[in-house]
């Protein structure tokens, strides 16, 4: 009699224990489902995947170029790491990593990522000696030993397959356009023309440009750069140094000629009352080049963390073109143009005996938007 009554209990609280186990199942499938049908689903097409993926490389380089202009290298190390990691062929990464570790003196893991860059495709020694980043690591012998050993190959592979030849080719490239609100043709505006730095895109320059600007009673106009930057497809330069000093003097002119000309296409179509060009980091050393060689085209010059080149741009031409205004914006902090430079600058065209106005602000290298503000009073002065 016990014995049956407590059989009876052990069939009870076995059924108790599977109905119960059986409604955690179900309420746990039934949670997943409404979880996933509240969610909102992600395509899964190779179309979205590629367009993601490109977005989130482009969201890495663009914090990592910004933490390594603000000196945190290891930070900016992190997401060149990442763009790797998403786009494994992608030599610009690595050899912008060799650069942050030569910068914080890391010798062994600035010669293994220089190493990496290589066998991606980058193959400038040309470049890497002349880039003050790897100062610190330069004579430490694992680095100079790597970079030896590039350099041999390099030479070997010239001896076996032949000398590049580099000639000027044809390309079709474009500029954006914004006209001032409430726009009359038979009206005559000032015409202000800017131009992006190195590796950096039209587009991604004249948002960040347009954010920062009051609403100007002017036209502005945006240029993109015509050398493309091998592996990075979204990314554009106004030279090309790592081929030697003949093809950056060559790629050189040629960006200032497509400048110039673009810029009377402008002319001709607006009729400006006035002309100004700014440029920041290379685009502000582009934007000196075309303005002191063809002085004519332009009334000021505007540069952020620019610099006049010593070697392009002489004391006659600087008098030459003493009656365009210029106006220098430049960080204090700026760790990839020095302000220094700046300053050099500064005093290079005042001896030449161009008007020049210098504004200094405390931050690195980029267009603050009280720069940006001093541009438009600086104009409408």
């Amino acid at each position: 009699m016990v014995c049956n009554y407590l059989r009876k209990i052990e069939n009870m609280n076995f059924k108790s224990t599977f109905l119960l186990l059986g409604t955690l199942i179900f309420l746990s499938v039934f949670s997943t489902i409404a979880i996933g049908q509240d969610a909102t689903p992600k395509p899964m097409d190779p179309g979205w995947f590629m367009e993601d993926n490109a977005k989130t490389v482009e969201s890495f380089w663009e914090k990592a170029d910004d933490d390594y202009h603000a000196g945190k290298y290891e930070e900016a190390i992190v997401c060149w790491l990442e763009v790797l990691r998403r786009d494994g062929k992608d030599f610009n990464a690595a050899i912008a990593i060799a650069s942050c570790y030569g910068l914080i003196g890391k010798d062994s893991l600035s010669a293994l990522f220089m190493t990496r860059a290589w066998d991606l495709g980058y193959n400038s020694v040309s470049l890497i000696d002349n880039d003050h980043d790897f100062d610190k690591v330069r004579q430490c012998p694992v680095f100079k030993n790597t970079l030896d050993s590039l350099g041999k190959s390099l030479s070997a592979l010239d001896s076996l397959e032949g000398a590049r030849v580099y000639i000027q080719a044809p390309a079709i490239s474009y500029y954006r356009v914004r006209l001032p609100k409430g726009y009359n043709g038979k009206k005559r505006y000032p015409l202000l023309v800017t131009l992006h730095g190195y590796s950096g895109n039209l587009d991604r320059h004249f948002a960040g440009v347009i954010k920062k600007m009051p609403e100007p009673d002017f036209i502005v106009a945006s240029l993109q750069a015509p050398h493309t930057i091998r592996n990075a497809p979204e990314s554009f330069r106004w030279r090309i140094p790592e081929h030697g000093p003949e093809q950056m003097e060559q790629s050189s002119k040629m960006s200032e000629e497509y400048v110039a000309n673009v810029i009377q296409t402008l002319k001709a179509k607006y009729n400006p009352s006035k002309i100004y060009l700014m440029g920041h980091s290379q685009g502000g050393w582009m934007a000196y080049n075309t303005g002191l060689r063809y002085p004519k085209l332009f009334d000021g010059l505007i540069a952020f963390g620019g610099w006049v080149d010593t070697i392009r741009i002489d004391a006659k031409q600087i008098k030459n073109a003493k009656k365009l205004k210029v106006l220098i914006v430049h960080g204090r902090n700026d760790k990839s143009v020095p302000f220094s430079w700046a300053e050099k600058s500064r005093d290079r065209l005042r001896a030449g005996g161009m008007d020049v106005t210098f504004f200094d602000f405390d931050g690195g290298h980029e267009m603050p938007e009280a720069g940006v503000k001093k541009v438009f009073e600086w104009i409408e002065r």
